[in-house]
């Protein structure tokens, strides 16, 4: 059932009805993601030896190509005129399940789509800055990281700034305009997040963007930069501002000194709640920094926070 035909109208149909994922796993009926809901590739489910063979012939677009395969990993491969996909798999009960993503180039204008008067000039203000610390963290990681993306071809369109991007995986081909961006994808390019910080943080950089936080090291890596003037964006999946928060001290060995950290560094969280298309009006919850904001940080008081901003 999958061969090459297979997988040329798979990757076809993915850029005709703007599918960001595809998933592929034994026993399923194939499915792919938009933004609009999730739809089916083929009436029939896969067997295991489909699913390997899928994952065979994307490899086959890739420079890892003559690699063997692991019980699980990532790779990238683009297709001229159609764009860049990435590819992570990993071992389930005996069988491999299949992730394909395609990066988007195109990105949404966060001048247009946040229409309050009054959060806009904030935003711009804190990005004119240029240090501290910008939390993206939301329900829908794709919402996330399309609100970074957007915030960083903002930023690359106004100044000449060094943007480095680690990713995993990568969402979108971020152009250059006026500044310099370097996008590496963890798995592809590098080998972790701390390897890419320790990159960046060499290459003097003016803006690092992670679309994870996965460890202490990486969050010990945030702060580096922070202390070193370089505005870091960190993007990754909560249930709202407060949980994002209570993430970053339930991963840190010291909640104490990581509180205390994220005080001082934070200038804005932004939870994206939806994405109107048809509008392109993106609706969020924001927090900007303050002088009673820092000291809930500091004390945990999450919660607290959170009726803080219901008021405000």
């Amino acid at each position: 059932m999958v061969d090459a035909a297979f997988v040329n109208e798979l990757i076809s149909t993915m850029v005709e009805k703007r599918a960001y994922e595809g998933i592929f796993a034994a026993g399923a009926r194939p499915i792919l993601r938009t933004e609009n809901g999730a739809i089916g590739f083929k009436d029939a489910r896969l067997t295991p030896d489909d699913v390997i063979q899928l994952l065979v012939l994307l490899r086959q677009k890739s420079k890892f190509a003559n690699n063997p395969l692991e019980e699980s990993g990532i790779f990238s491969f683009g297709i001229k005129n159609l764009g860049r996909f990435t590819v992570e798999y990993l071992q389930q009960r005996g069988s491999i399940v299949v992730s394909l993503r395609r990066m988007r180039e195109k990105v949404f204008d966060i001048k247009q789509a946040v229409t309050s008067r009054e959060l806009l000039p904030m935003l711009f203000h804190l990005i004119d800055q240029g240090t501290g610390l910008f939390i993206i963290s939301g329900k829908n990681q794709v919402l996330n990281v399309s609100v970074a993306a957007s915030i960083i071809s903002y930023i690359t369109q106004k100044k000449l700034n060094v943007v480095y991007t680690v990713e995993k995986p990568q969402t979108h081909l971020l152009r250059h305009n006026n500044g310099v961006v370097i996008q590496r994808e963890v798995g592809t390019d590098v080998m972790s997040f701390d390897e890419a910080i320790r990159q960046a943080l060499s290459m003097n950089v003016d803006i690092l963007y992670l679309n994870d936080v996965p460890g202490e090291e990486t969050l010990s890596g945030i702060f580096r930069a922070v202390e070193r003037g370089i505005l870091v964006i960190a993007a990754f999946p909560s249930a709202g501002i407060p949980y994002s928060f209570l993430y970053l001290e339930n991963i840190a060995i010291s909640p104490i000194t990581v509180r205390e950290l994220t005080a001082s560094s934070l200038q804005m969280v932004i939870s994206p709640l939806s994405f109107d298309h048809r509008a392109n009006v993106l609706h969020a919850s924001w927090l900007f920094k303050k002088e009673e904001v820092s000291n809930m940080i500091r004390l945990g008081n999450y919660f607290e926070l959170e009726r803080f901003i219901k008021k405000s």
